[in-house]
């Protein structure tokens, strides 16, 4: 069905645009990239993130045709914009100067599709430009492959139209994020709460215990992400290293607050937020709780 609407959409380009069709290929190379705004996505059980599928570099643009893939048992789709606000066919199709073939999210099918074209002898030239906004929920515990398919970009090539020159498609993957919990005193001074410069101490050693949920299904990574504010408000961040556990284990993580930057006298007050890591390449904020504070003397 998406090869026969390709055909269909490419024939009526014809006819739409008013430009005699050809099936000779466009003159030369693009270099066009159809990819999504990240290579990995996580999220948590129940909560939504977004997509942005792109198109870069794209001269005489005429048309296009794409799916998106995903797994329907893990991700539902809950909105879907690709010719709104935001969007390369937007404007187009506001003035009514776009034609609109398929448009929409199945979740039945795990399928996100978009077809479209440019009205009476238009083309456009895409330096980058976002062609769907999507909204997904996570409804499942699992992973999901986002795999563009069945894509297909028309252009305007010499007094015809014809298939662009062969483009690139970049793929995604979405991790559920697992649950990591801040287990109490939930960020502490290895060492002594109390610093002094005179002596050359200008940074502090952290460690943070967190747990991996043991209603989690599966293991999984987590961290945590140190916020310290000076007497005066100005804020400094360290982030720990990343630790592997089981469902139901804990771990103990290590953070330096490096404070050479700005050794402001007196009550430095921490933060402590978990980090919630699918893999060690990425990971969600989680839940805050307040660690203990430090000093820094002259």
């Amino acid at each position: 069905m998406n090869k026969l609407l390709s055909s269909i959409m490419l024939a009526t380009l014809s006819v739409l645009t008013t430009i005699p069709f050809s099936v000779a290929p466009a003159a030369a190379a693009s270099g066009a990239i159809i990819s999504m705004d990240q290579t990995l996505y996580s999220a948590n059980l129940g909560s939504t993130f977004q997509v942005t599928i792109s198109l870069t570099n794209q001269p005489m643009l005429v048309g296009y045709d794409y799916s998106l893939l995903y797994n329907n048992a893990v991700l539902s789709c809950v909105a879907y914009n690709d010719h709104g606000t935001g969007t390369l066919i937007g404007p187009f199709v506001a003035q009514g100067k776009a034609f609109q073939f398929v448009s929409g999210c199945h979740d039945a099918f795990g399928t996100a599709r978009s077809a479209f074209s440019l009205l009476s002898g238009l083309s456009t030239n895409v330096l980058s430009s976002p062609l769907a906004i999507i909204t997904f929920q996570v409804i499942g515990n699992g992973d999901s492959d986002l795999v563009i398919a069945n894509d297909q970009l028309v252009c305007a090539a010499g007094g015809s139209t014809a298939p662009c020159a062969p483009h690139t498609d970049i793929n995604a993957l979405f991790l559920v994020a697992p649950d990591v919990n801040l287990v109490p005193p939930n960020a502490v001074p290895f060492g002594a709460v109390a610093q002094h410069l005179k002596h050359g101490q200008f940074s502090i050693v952290y460690n943070g215990t967190i747990q991996l949920s043991p209603s989690d299904v599966r293991a999984g990574f987590g961290a945590v992400f140190l916020t310290a504010t000076d007497p005066l408000g100005n804020q400094l961040f360290a982030q720990s290293n990343i630790a592997f556990m089981f469902p139901g284990g804990s771990t103990t993580v290590f953070a330096t607050i490096d404070y050479s930057s700005m050794p402001t006298i007196g009550t430095w007050k921490v933060t402590a937020t978990a980090l919630e890591c699918a893999s060690a390449s990425i990971c969600i904020p989680g839940a805050s709780a307040p660690g203990q504070f430090f000093f820094v003397k002259s």
